[in-house]
C-alpha cells in the first residue's frame, strides 16, 4: 500500500492507505489558436506555460475501534486536507518520492464510502501545478563564485537566491546581471525568480534588461563582484 504526505502530515496519521498506483498525469501546454483565413491548418501562439494538472489517489482507511468510526475518522481526513484553503500545500507521495508537487484539495476526501462503520473509501482528488520538483533542488546551499550549476531537464528553473554583503555588488547569473546596493551584512537579501520579487522593501535590486535570474537546460555559470561575500541557492529543478 502507498502513502502520501500533504501540507506537513502523512496520511497514515489517519489510516489512510493509497490502494494502486495512480495515473500520472501529463500538463497540457498552453496556446492561443489562430485560424488564418485561406490557409490550411491552425497556427499555435505558445503562452510559455502548463496548465495544472489533477493527480488522484484511490485510498481506503481502517477505524481499528469503534472510538474511531468511519465519520469521526472522515471528518479529521477532511479538516486536514481542506484546512489550506486555497493556498499551494507540498505533496508527495511513495511511487516517486525524490519530487514533489504544489497542491491543494479543493474537494476534500469527497464521497467517503461507508462500510460497517469500520473502513472507508475516497478517491482524493489534488489540484496540482504542472511541475514536479526534484526535491534535492529545493534545499538551499552556499556556491563559490565561478561555480557552474547543472540543469538536466529541458524546462528553465527560476531559483531563490540568497546573497549577503554589504554596500554594492553585482551578482552575474548565465548572461543576466543583477545590480544590489544598500546591503547590509547581517540581513541577507533574498531573490525569489520565481515570484519576481525579494525580501527587502527597498528598491535595492535592479537587472540587466529587466529579466530575473533563471538557470535553462545545461550548464549556467554564478559569479559576483563588489561587497558580495557570500551566495546560496536552491535551484528549483523541475520536470513535467
Amino acid at each position: 500500500m502507498g502513502w502520501f504526505k500533504f501540507g506537513g502530515h502523512d496520511c497514515r496519521e489517519f489510516e489512510l492507505r493509497i490502494e494502486h498506483y495512480p495515473s500520472i498525469p501529463t500538463p497540457e501546454r498552453q496556446t492561443e489558436a489562430f485560424p488564418v483565413p485561406g490557409r490550411n491548418g491552425t497556427l499555435y501562439y505558445d503562452k510559455g506555460n502548463f496548465a495544472n494538472v489533477t493527480v488522484s489517489y484511490e485510498c481506503w482507511f481502517r477505524a481499528y475501534d469503534r472510538q474511531r468510526i468511519v465519520p469521526q475518522l472522515g471528518q479529521k481526513i477532511n479538516a486536514w486536507l481542506l484546512g489550506a484553503g486555497t493556498q499551494y500545500q507540498p505533496l508527495q507521495d511513495s511511487y516517486n518520492p525524490t519530487f514533489l508537487r504544489m497542491a491543494r484539495a479543493p474537494q476534500g476526501a469527497g464521497a467517503i464510502v461507508n462500510r460497517f462503520m469500520l473502513h472507508g473509501r475516497c478517491t482524493i482528488d489534488f489540484d496540482c501545478k504542472p511541475q514536479m520538483y526534484l526535491i534535492d533542488g529545493l534545499r538551499q546551499r552556499p556556491v563559490d563564485s565561478g561555480a557552474i550549476l547543472i540543469n538536466r531537464y529541458p524546462f528553465p528553473a527560476l531559483p531563490l537566491i540568497q546573497v549577503t554583503g554589504t554596500g554594492t555588488g553585482t551578482l552575474t547569473v548565465g548572461q543576466v546581471e543583477v545590480q544590489l546596493s544598500g546591503m547590509v551584512e547581517t540581513k541577507p537579501v533574498v531573490i525569489d525568480c520565481e515570484r519576481q520579487n525579494t525580501n527587502d522593501p527597498q528598491d535595492i535590486l535592479s537587472s540587466s534588461n529587466m529579466e530575473w535570474p533563471s538557470l535553462p537546460e545545461g550548464q549556467t555559470q554564478i559569479s559576483w563582484t563588489g561587497g558580495i561575500t557570500a551566495v546560496s541557492i536552491a535551484p528549483r529543478w523541475w520536470t513535467v
